[in-house]
């Protein structure tokens, strides 16, 4: 009788031990890759929130800069918004001290812009709201609510962000010719 000796493993206990390492691998991998789409998707939703954030802001600051004596001067309607800031580099160079500025926007869904200048990337502005608030007759509202929507084009995706812009006693700026 021949006796075996247990210096080593079989092939099949071979066989096994690689089978259960190839399927943690494969475990391991499809978890990597999905932590990676995840924190992809992560990046790209704060980028998002940055955006309309932003925009948002500058929108109402740049609102409430508006020197309007009545409600003439502040044209919101459809995709566009006009109104008169103080130019205030004319003003402290002492060329004028009424020198207004005309402020455009274009507010299509993605493609909003200041004066002709893109203001956020292609895609991921999609939707500008503006409300006036309350106003007596002849006069500017004294606020106006921003709100701008911001969407992920590779996903169903979208916030919103409000900001208030106060327009209340802004016509103080304004001189009598």
């Amino acid at each position: 009788m021949m006796r075996r000796l247990a210096a080593g493993f079989s092939l099949v206990e071979l066989l096994v031990a690689m089978a259960i390492l190839s399927i943690i691998v494969v475990i391991c991998g499809r978890l990597f890759q999905q932590s990676a789409a995840a924190w992809e998707t992560g990046i790209r939703r704060a980028e998002r929130n940055i955006i309309g954030r932003n925009m948002t802001d500058f929108l109402a600051q740049d609102l409430s800069r508006a020197v309007c004596s009545t409600d003439g001067e502040l044209q919101m309607g459809g995709n566009s918004l006009r109104f008169p800031i103080l130019d205030e580099q004319s003003v402290r160079e002492g060329l004028s001290p009424r020198a207004y500025q005309w402020v455009t926007y274009d507010l299509s869904p993605n493609n909003l812009r200041r004066n002709g200048e893109r203001l956020a990337p292609a895609g991921v502005v999609d939707r500008v709201r503006l409300t006036a608030g309350p106003t007596a007759a002849g006069r500017p509202p004294i606020y106006v609510d921003v709100e701008v929507r911001v969407k992920d084009p590779d996903s169903a995706y979208m916030e919103s962000f409000i900001s208030r812009a106060w327009l209340r006693n802004r016509y103080r700026y304004r001189y009598d010719e």
